[in-house]
């Protein structure tokens, strides 16, 4: 009877998720979750994935009451420990307090310590140090997540994302970046961030292969979007150095200038 109750919750998990993911339906996504509790409410994986979806959704307060209840289900759990502080750490963010944001840096720091293998935790940690600007820190806890999921594509993607507003690096950022697909061929991130590092550079061609590519592996109809539009994008500016008789480099030039642009904004 129990492995029955946990069959069905898992798949209202994973169906909750899927809403979310693949329709972008909060409310279909939000009433599945209920179901699942409903089914089973000692379960600390429903108030866990059910907490990361209010976080997105920038629900706090219902996002840090679903990590409350999946900590003290289980009170070792250390992705939900993970998750429940990075989710105090965005609301003193949002509330500019900066004593608790030095507090919640603290608790990281312990909970790395307590927790050495967990992959959510180093990749939050690491998460909040980018934010901060510490990024030699950011970087050491990037090589930690590497180390625990050496054929994860998207932590060699945010590793370079990081040189990219480290150092702005754009070599060794595209190094990772490849490194990324290497490991794992299927990363949609690594795939359009080399695509868009391609383009910034005015390989076109380059461009279009990775953007194609990563189109292959979008999941969602929102990424689907914005990735054929960033192909096209660079179709057009194909077009127009054709059409026009504009040089590479000159479009190289300016593609330049507003990618500096981009990641002083990030």
């Amino acid at each position: 009877m129990y492995a029955s109750r946990r069959v069905r919750v898992n798949a209202l998990i994973k169906a909750a998720c899927l809403a979310m993911t693949v329709d972008q339906d909060l409310s279909a996504c939000l009433y599945t979750f209920q179901q699942a509790q409903t089914v089973c409410p000692d379960c600390p994986d429903v108030y866990l994935h059910r907490g990361q979806i209010n976080l997105l959704a920038e629900q706090l307060d219902e996002a840090l009451n679903d990590l409350n209840m999946a900590v003290k289900l289980q009170s070792d759990f250390s992705v939900a420990l993970a998750q429940r502080l990075y989710t105090l750490y965005r609301r003193d963010l949002n509330a500019s307090k900066e004593s608790g944001i030095e507090l919640r840096l603290n608790e990281f720091r312990k909970l790395v310590e307590q927790y050495p293998n967990c992959l959510e935790t180093h990749s939050l940690y690491a998460q909040v140090l980018t934010e901060r600007g510490e990024y030699e820190k950011s970087d050491a806890e990037f090589a930690r997540v590497i180390e625990l999921a050496p054929t994860s594509g998207l932590a060699y993607a945010h590793r370079g994302l990081l040189q990219l507003r480290w150092h702005q690096d754009q070599a060794s950022a595209f190094e990772w970046f490849r490194k990324g697909v290497e490991v794992d061929p299927k990363c949609e991130l690594a795939l359009e961030l080399l695509g868009q590092l391609s383009m910034e550079r005015g390989q076109f061609e380059e461009a279009l292969k990775y953007f194609n590519q990563a189109i292959q592996q979008a999941k969602t109809l929102s990424d689907l979007t914005h990735l054929i539009s960033l192909r096209e994008g660079v179709k057009a500016q194909m077009h127009v150095c054709s059409t026009y008789n504009i040089s590479v480099s000159e479009m190289f030039a300016n593609l330049q200038r507003e990618f500096q642009q981009q990641m002083a904004s990030l």
